[in-house]
């Protein structure tokens, strides 16, 4: 059980460390932002890429 959980720590850190790097690239590209947008729109996450907190 406790390697379940140590798993889903790990990932909630790299992703949370994948979302500060997608801001910081974001304030210094405000283009960037929106072709993010953009590919989100064409792209849809599927069910299981959304986390759910």
């Amino acid at each position: 059980m406790a390697h379940k959980n140590f798993d889903r720590l790990i990932a909630k850190k790299r992703q949370l460390a994948e979302e500060q790097a997608e801001v910081k690239a974001k304030k210094s590209n405000p283009h960037q932002r929106l072709m993010d947008k953009l590919k989100l729109l064409q792209n849809p996450p599927a069910d299981d890429d959304i986390i759910e907190e």
